[in-house]
């Protein structure tokens, strides 16, 4: 072809294209969102149901933040009547200057609490009989005394009583009679619950470092740090501890999850939690607030910015995620992960491959109909009660969902402010109000 032909061809392809682009008409449809609001949506229209569920087994101990180690609650056998049975007030509850991170631990027919001041209580489960008490206070001691989270977390093993503060203490106590065995004040704050291993327990500070040290004395055993973030919401993750491999997987606010050696500390991995569309977060911070769950080789974690994912645990790559996000623990049972997300979606999603099964808005149930939404509401963690799953809200309303199907079967109202929640063991049910009450439903 002669040039003047190629150029004549040229000339026509560029007149074809002008010609096109006047007569440009925009694609026909309706346009969506992909962020989460149209997932769950397009969940919703596809509603499913769970095949199976564990059968619901009696729980002897709820000894840490979110049960155990490895974070598994399961189905729990218990009275779903919620009758109160009995309370108890504990000290001092929550108020403008301070609040309480400080879930309920329960071991051994004792519950234990800490208020808004640092009072640690112990109760008789069955009678709510006050056993013994020790005030926790950074006086004498340094520490920070201005966090607002002065009562951060308990947990409980053996005979020892494990207690972290706002003002950088973390304390151990006798079980039996609430004596000081050691104390032991951190370099920052701790507004995280510890985990308690075989022979460690790990502490989480504000400031994303993590020390294990040996329970029997506080000695320190080694610590890690990722970057410290300037802003970070109050709470965070507890961190995960596998025995089988023995590993620590501990979230930071900096939205990192790393795996770490359990014996030297040393990292074997890391990963980031923010989703790939930053405009899908509720907030700009990438914190991870809710527990990483650890099970068969497979670690499941969520954070605020929009990231839920499932990584195998030894070389850290991506099995599936979601962009669900969410500051609440999951609950897992059996082959289904419960999450309830920061746009206050429930969803059930299956743990092998991430597919939502259901999705239930609670939007609707945020509010008594009579405050205006003028009250900020919250969602607790949801917890498996024979096989029903029971959301508490911070105003004490309670709803059981069938969890086969997501939907609503009953609304409870329990007459009092509750922001961490229902835990259960043997049979009973036990939640703690913003006033600093503990009240055991049978």
């Amino acid at each position: 072809m002669s040039w003047l032909n190629k150029g004549l061809c040229l000339c026509s392809i560029l007149l074809s294209l002008a010609a096109c682009s006047q007569d440009k008409k925009l694609p026909q449809g309706t346009r969506v969102s992909v962020l989460e609001d149209y997932e769950a949506e397009n969940a919703a229209l596809q509603q499913k149901k769970i095949s199976s569920l564990p059968q619901a087994m009696i729980n002897t101990s709820w000894a840490q933040n979110s049960i155990n180690p490895q974070h598994i609650v399961g189905n729990i056998k218990a009275s779903a009547a919620l009758k109160e049975l009995w309370s108890e007030n504990f000290g001092s509850g929550i108020n403008k200057r301070d609040i309480i991170l400080a879930a309920p631990v329960i071991s051994n027919d004792r519950i234990f609490v800490m208020d808004s001041k640092g009072l640690v209580s112990a109760f008789a489960l069955k009678n709510g009989k006050r056993l013994w008490e020790n005030n926790l206070k950074a006086k004498n001691v340094g520490g920070f005394k201005d966090t607002k989270s002065r009562a951060s977390g308990l947990a409980v093993d053996g005979k020892l009583l494990f207690a972290t503060t706002g003002f950088g203490g973390v304390f151990a106590m006798d079980v039996q009679t609430g004596k000081s065995m050691w104390r032991r004040i951190m370099e920052s704050p701790i507004r995280i619950a510890p985990t308690v291993t075989t022979n460690m327990l790990i502490i989480q500070t504000v400031d994303n470092t993590i020390y294990a040290l040996d329970k029997n004395s506080g000695q320190e055993l080694w610590k890690f740090s990722v970057a410290h973030e300037d802003t970070v919401i109050a709470g965070g993750a507890s961190p995960a501890y596998d025995a089988g491999e023995n590993i620590v997987i501990a979230g930071f606010s900096n939205g990192e999850i790393v795996v770490l050696n359990a014996t030297v500390g040393t990292p074997l991995w890391s990963s980031m939690l923010v989703a790939n569309k930053q405009v899908s977060s509720s907030t700009d911070i990438n914190t991870i607030g809710a527990a990483p769950i650890v099970e068969n080789g497979v670690i499941y974690a969520i954070s605020n910015s929009n990231s839920m994912l499932a990584l195998d645990m030894r070389s850290g790559d991506k099995i599936w995620e979601k962009e669900i996000g969410s500051m609440q623990n999951m609950l897992m049972v059996g082959n289904y992960l419960f999450v309830i997300s920061n746009r206050n979606i429930l969803y059930a999603v299956e743990k092998n491959d991430g597919d939502i099964v259901w999705t239930l808005d609670i939007k609707q149930y945020l509010h008594d109909g009579d405050d205006n939404g003028k009250i900020l509401v919250y969602a607790a963690p949801p917890l498996m009660l024979n096989g029903s799953i029971f959301l508490a809200f911070s105003n004490g309303k309670v709803l059981k969902i069938d969890a086969i199907n997501g939907n609503v079967v009953a609304k409870t109202d329990l007459g009092m402010d509750i922001s961490n929640g229902l835990i259960a063991v043997k049979e009973h049910v036990v939640a703690v109000s913003d006033d600093a009450d503990v009240i055991v439903f049978k």
